[in-house]
């Protein structure tokens, strides 16, 4: 198979963005789905001026999903793409990642445990993890969100060899 110059392509939801609709189920047809398609068609990257109008309307819904960024007149995927050949290597990414992070985890830890205890009444101190669940999205969704604005600042983590080419 070839789709959009690739022999395979795996489109897989590994954290649930607030910022892009669900979209992804069993079954879904990503080759009919035109925003996806342009989305893969713009990991090494589409120029604006390249595209029919089809395409413009296209590239705006992929932007507004969140699947694609534009800099200047170039247009650039917003997801992580991997090679298959790579795909271990990302979990060896979190392997460092705890040293990296811990400093700031305790800061906002210290941070949470006192907005918490200004906001819980004393009776519900019992209730901190549910309160800690909450606290742990929110936080784990800014900072994926702010690697996700990072990566694509700096024209997306390495994404033009990162993909096997028919």
């Amino acid at each position: 198979m070839n789709y959009c110059g690739y022999k395979n392509v795996d489109i897989s939801v590994i954290y649930h963005n607030p910022d892009i609709e669900p979209g992804f189920y069993c079954d879904h047809n990503i080759a009919n789905d035109e925003a996806l398609t342009l989305a893969v068609r713009a990991v090494d990257g589409i120029d604006v001026n390249a595209l029919d109008e089809d395409e413009r309307e296209q590239a705006a819904r992929a932007i507004e999903e969140g699947y694609i960024y534009r800099d200047g007149d170039m247009l650039y995927t917003k997801f992580l793409v991997v090679d298959g050949e790579d795909a271990e290597k990302m979990w060896d990414v979190s392997d460092g990642l705890s040293a990296i992070i811990r400093p700031f985890a305790e800061t906002i830890a210290e941070k949470t445990a006192k907005l918490l205890r200004s906001a819980l009444m004393p009776h519900l101190y019992g209730e901190y993890r549910y309160a800690n669940m909450l606290f742990s999205e929110v936080t784990r969704d800014a900072v994926i969100n702010a690697l996700i604005d990072c990566a694509c600042c700096r024209h997306r983590m390495t994404a033009s060899s990162a993909s096997t080419r028919t």
